[in-house]
C-alpha cells in the first residue's frame, strides 16, 4: 500500500506570521535549526520563507533585509494530507521547496493540518529500502 502525505507528516510545527521582522525569523531558524518555515496569517497559508531566500535577499542587497518577512514569503501551493508521498516528492523537486504544508477542505476553508519536509521523504526512502545502496 502506498504511504500517503498525513503517514509522515508533522501535525505540531513551528509557523510566523508575513509580520515577523526578517532577524527574529532567522533568529527562529538557527534555534530550531530548520531551513525554511511556514508562514500563516489568520489561519490562511500564505507559503513559506527559507532561509535561502532570505540569504538571496542579503545577497542583493548587501546586508541582512530589514523589516518584515511579507516581501520575501514564497507562495508554494500546499498538498492534500491524502496526497501519496511521490507526489509529495514531485511538488517539492518542482517548487525547489523544503517542505510542503499539508490542508484539508475547499480554497478559502481550507485548514493547515501538518507539515511535511525534505527530510521526512528522505528518512522514509531510507526507511523503506529505497535510498542509495551501503
Amino acid at each position: 500500500m502506498s504511504r500517503r502525505v498525513r503517514d509522515l507528516m508533522h501535525r505540531n510545527f513551528i509557523q510566523v506570521s508575513p509580520h515577523e521582522r526578517v532577524a527574529d525569523v532567522l533568529q527562529l531558524m538557527a534555534l530550531a535549526r530548520v531551513r525554511a518555515l511556514p508562514v500563516i496569517h489568520g489561519g490562511v497559508w500564505q507559503g513559506l520563507v527559507s532561509h535561502r531566500d532570505l540569504a538571496l535577499a542579503a545577497l542583493a542587497g548587501h546586508g541582512v533585509p530589514s523589516g518584515d518577512i511579507a516581501e520575501h514569503v514564497r507562495a508554494i501551493a500546499p498538498v492534500s494530507p491524502d496526497a501519496p508521498l511521490s507526489e509529495a516528492a514531485r511538488r517539492m523537486l518542482g517548487d525547489a521547496a523544503p517542505c510542503l504544508l499539508a490542508v484539508e477542505g475547499e480554497a478559502g476553508e481550507a485548514r493547515v493540518v501538518g507539515l511535511l519536509t525534505e527530510s521526512d521523504l528522505l528518512r522514509e526512502a531510507y526507511r523503506t529500502g529505497g535510498g542509495p545502496a551501503a
